[in-house]
């Protein structure tokens, strides 16, 4: 098996707290309203982003994870322990 080694490029990231800290989430408007199963947290304070690796279905984002933005324009999703692992 060959190994590669991704291409070094920039993105733009925003670590999401709150409505208004990025125009691709929308508020978590919702019917469900217990906890969140990634972070714990009440799911009221969560938000909405649809993502291109989803086929652009609604996507439920915790406070304090990050939206990476590929050169491409493609939007994911990145947990803060993964993302500092991964980012600098």
């Amino acid at each position: 098996m060959t190994k590669y080694q991704m291409i070094q490029e920039s993105h733009d990231c925003i670590q999401w707290f709150k409505h208004g800290d990025h125009p691709a989430v929308t508020e978590f408007n919702s019917p469900f309203k217990g906890k969140c199963r990634a972070c714990g947290e009440d799911m009221t304070i969560h938000g909405w982003i649809k993502l291109f690796s989803d086929d652009f279905e609604l996507t439920a984002i915790c406070p304090g994870n990050w939206i990476v933005t590929s050169i491409g324009g493609c939007e994911e999703i990145w947990s803060d322990i993964a993302f500092k692992k991964v980012f600098k």
